[in-house]
């Protein structure tokens, strides 16, 4: 019978291994290019129905609905966020594969947008412009507030690391990532980019925007002890990608490092803009949630799919 210093080593070896295989899967550029050139005939793909997210949020609970790519609709009880909103068909060349789980009708009203960087599949203006009102605000890192400034929102707030902003009993803090914020190649701008933690009447949540794996995780759960990381997992080939992105593995290691209890993940499945296949990081992200045992913390929901937790039951 193993002990269970020796099993957890042959979970990390087995995790090590699985890497590995992904990092001397040959590159295919023909096999990535007919890829994107066929989704570009193809209409997205409709998502199964679920039921549209709660109007109402019990105390004490969170609702997380993932509608598609980075946008999450994140509901405490009177307060309804979204991040990174996105219901667009298409980012510059790139068609979308999966339609959005819900159309802006039946987000709104929306309380508060935040907005983790200034890139294209992130920061989407015609659909920002169907969420916008007077009583809808916008989150935005610094140097990026011109970029909404005109979309018909109530109130645009910029935020530096650090800086937080209160709407009703919701407090937004932006926290470090490790990525790049310039909305188009050569800018000078020198845009704010990070990741978000919300604290409101129910758990805590970590929405970690863009990012590649850094120090950051453990720092954000050394000082806010998130029960919910919403982590990216796509855009990790090829290699130098990394740099920017994290793997399926990058974020679980991620998940591990903010203590968090509850993992959903995001940036995937949505749209083909790295060359790994559509599904890959979904199976892969599977196959080490299975080697580490942790698939009863995580939720890997459906475009459009709600799950609702409570602080006694996050994770």
């Amino acid at each position: 019978m193993l002990r269970d210093d020796d099993e957890a080593h042959q979970r990390l070896e087995r995790a090590a291994a699985l890497e590995r295989a992904h990092a001397r899967r040959p590159l295919r550029l023909a096999s990535f290019l007919g890829s994107w050139a066929f989704g570009l005939l193809r209409s997205p793909r409709s998502p199964a129905p679920h039921p549209p997210p709660p109007a109402e949020v019990p105390d004490g609970s969170v609702a997380l609905t993932w509608i598609g790519h980075a946008t999450v609709r994140i509901a405490y009880r009177g307060v309804s966020c979204v991040t990174d909103p996105h219901l667009g068909r298409w980012v510059l060349a790139a068609r979308r594969a999966v339609a959005p789980g819900f159309d802006a009708q039946t987000l709104r009203p929306v309380d508060l947008v935040l907005i983790s960087h200034a890139h294209r599949d992130h920061l989407h203006p015609a659909t920002l412009a169907q969420l916008a009102g007077p009583g809808t605000t916008v989150v935005v890192p610094a140097r990026c507030a011109d970029l909404v400034a005109n979309l018909g929102f109530g109130r645009v707030v910029e935020l530096d690391v650090g800086e937080t902003h209160d709407h009703g009993k919701v407090r937004a803090t932006l926290v470090p990532a490790r990525h790049f914020g310039a909305r188009r190649p050569g800018e000078t701008k020198g845009r704010g980019y990070g990741g978000y933690v919300l604290r409101g009447e129910g758990p805590t949540v970590y929405y970690a925007g863009d990012t590649a794996y850094f120090s950051g995780f453990s720092e954000v759960g050394h000082r806010f002890k998130p029960e919910i990381a919403i982590l990216p997992i796509g855009g990790y080939a090829p290699a130098p990608f990394r740099k920017d992105h994290m793997s399926p593995l990058d974020a679980v290691h991620a998940f591990e490092d903010t203590g968090a209890r509850s993992f959903l993940p995001v940036r995937y499945g949505s749209f083909r803009l790295s060359h790994e296949p559509l599904d890959e990081p979904r199976t892969w992200l599977s196959a080490v949630l299975a080697e580490r045992g942790l698939e009863s913390r995580v939720h890997l929901l459906e475009h459009g799919e709600t799950a609702l937790l409570t602080r006694a039951l996050a994770g």
